[in-house]
């Protein structure tokens, strides 16, 4: 190991180089980016602080909430029921809570993201759920799921069965039909016969 030493050093005085310790630049990398750090704002931060301060005071300031603030509000959600969930594409994310303001008001969005977490609902799995699935046919279901959980008449163990649709749990859901022809086993049909 020592000649290794030696050779590195015998090379660093044929080029003129020295070896010199780190500097310690207070936590600062590289002075380039102190400088260019110093005069910018962290804007993910300023709207991230300005949603904390409408979450604080939910109740009255719900109505005026932007998409921004809904996106934050299911990422903190998911952080309290112990999700990790994280903003991978934010223009994705706003996109799908612009479209379910179009179509619901900020106080139901809310209520589906709470019921998500807070319900004890078993169709979808905690761990992986994002902003996504309220885009998806899914939104109808929830909706329907939170209003019942709001009233609290939500069963998360009862499974939805359409007693018109014949499924896995009710094979015997064909409709009866209301008229039968009698079988009186004649037969109109003549095998090779001309009309």
């Amino acid at each position: 190991m020592n000649d290794i030493d030696g050779l590195l050093s015998e090379f660093r005085n044929a080029r003129g180089q020295e070896l010199k310790p780190p500097q310690k630049n207070d936590g600062v990398v590289n002075s380039v980016h102190a400088e260019y750090d110093k005069g910018k704002t962290h804007s993910a931060s300023k709207w991230y602080n300005h949603f904390l301060a409408l979450y604080d005071d939910m109740e009255n300031t719900i109505d005026d909430w932007t998409v921004r603030d809904l996106m934050y509000y299911f990422r903190e959600k998911s952080r309290e029921n112990g999700c990790n969930y994280v903003i991978h594409n934010m223009r994705r994310d706003m996109g799908i809570f612009k479209t379910l303001c179009s179509n619901f008001s900020n106080r139901d969005i809310v209520l589906m993201i709470e019921f998500l977490y807070e319900s004890g609902q078993k169709y979808l799995s905690l761990d992986t759920l994002q902003p996504t699935v309220l885009s998806s046919n899914w939104v109808i279901t929830i909706q329907r799921d939170a209003h019942l959980w709001l009233d609290d008449k939500f069963d998360p163990d009862k499974k939805n069965v359409d007693k018109k649709k014949p499924s896995l749990y009710n094979k015997k859901a064909t409709p009866s039909r209301e008229y039968t022809k009698p079988n009186t086993g004649e037969s109109k049909v003549r095998i090779g016969a001309w009309k």
